[in-house]
């Protein structure tokens, strides 16, 4: 019913209440249970005017939400063969192969080398290297069923002259990098290697192992960098 003004009355049925406008008047807009092809005061059919609009908002949201979460699990989550894919290179990095080198039942895998840095920033203070440093990114892959620990101070970075040297503590300490790594269950972390060599000197081979009694896993590396 309307009144001499054209103004429609609102009807609040099962709880449920709007208006809308329409042909200048103010029409009801109710979820009417119970009626049989409710209709506005001209005759047309009417409709919910909210519906549409929050669903294609919800849609919207969710698949935002899917493509975001998509995008960083390509960029990081291990492939079916435990691989990580992570392509990003440092400044100055050289990439390494990638491929996977077994000691135990972890599989190291190399990224990324960078030696001749003469210096390095740390909180307080530049630290400098008795002769060059070298670091070297690795990828360690738990395949067991239970989480590993890894000593790193157990990997050795063999010379052109047939000498090996370990990780440097202190620089190791000033980059924020574990002397000691846990990896949990099929699980991949990623983390650097420091070493100080002589300046003159040339790596030529990483062996890294998982634990004491395991064989090291050797990884060739290549002349030049």
């Amino acid at each position: 019913m309307g009144d001499e003004t054209g103004h429609v009355r609102k009807t609040e049925l099962s709880g449920i209440t709007g208006e809308s406008q329409q042909n200048g008047q103010d029409v009801e807009c109710t979820d009417l249970k119970g009626r049989d092809n409710p209709t506005t005061p001209n005759g047309t059919p009417r409709a919910h005017p909210r519906t549409p609009k929050i669903v294609a908002i919800s849609l919207a949201g969710i698949l935002t939400g899917a493509t975001l979460t998509a995008g960083a699990a390509a960029t990081l989550w291990p492939t079916p063969d435990h691989t990580p894919r992570i392509t990003t290179l440092r400044e100055d990095e050289h990439p390494l192969d990638g491929k996977e080198h077994r000691s135990g039942l972890i599989l190291f895998r190399p990224l990324g080398i960078r030696c001749h840095i003469e210096v390095i920033t740390g909180t307080h203070l530049d630290y400098y290297p008795k002769g060059q440093l070298c670091r070297i990114r690795v990828a360690a892959t738990m395949t067991g069923s239970t989480f590993a620990t890894i000593d790193n101070r157990l990997h050795r970075l063999v010379l052109d002259n047939g000498t090996k040297t370990e990780i440097d503590w202190q620089v190791t300490q000033i980059k924020r990098q574990p002397a000691e790594t846990e990896v949990a269950a099929l699980g991949t972390t990623v983390y650097d290697l420091w070493f100080d060599i002589p300046r003159n000197a040339q790596p030529v081979r990483l062996e890294l192992k998982a634990e004491p009694i395991q064989p090291e896993a050797a990884i060739p590396l290549p002349h030049g960098e």
